[in-house]
């Protein structure tokens, strides 16, 4: 298994304490939040980023990227591009080909 060195491990780590952040701070704003665009925005936006910028460490995060694109695609017809192909790359990364 080709599991990322100590730095991209701490990328992964404060890529995905942005996002839970953001997500607790969406789930706990009402509805009618004033600044509530803004705020799902900004969720959205470090979901995008943990899913598709940042590789993930091991098998336990990409697991978690999985699970976050998989939510998003039940909504819509299926993955995002970009999604696609950083999770594969992942997938083919930790398994040793790439």
């Amino acid at each position: 298994m080709n599991a990322l060195p100590t730095s991209a491990s701490a990328t992964w780590d404060v890529a995905l304490a942005d996002y839970r952040a953001k997500r607790a701070l969406d789930e706990a704003s009402p509805d009618d939040a004033p600044n509530g665009d803004e705020i799902v925005t900004a969720r959205l936006g470090a979901r995008d980023h943990l899913i598709e910028k940042v590789a993930s460490p091991n098998g336990a995060a990409l697991a978690l990227k999985m699970r976050l694109a998989f939510e998003y695609s039940e909504d819509f017809c299926g993955l995002l591009e970009g999604w696609e192909k950083a999770l594969i790359a992942d997938a083919e990364r930790l398994g040793g080909a790439a």
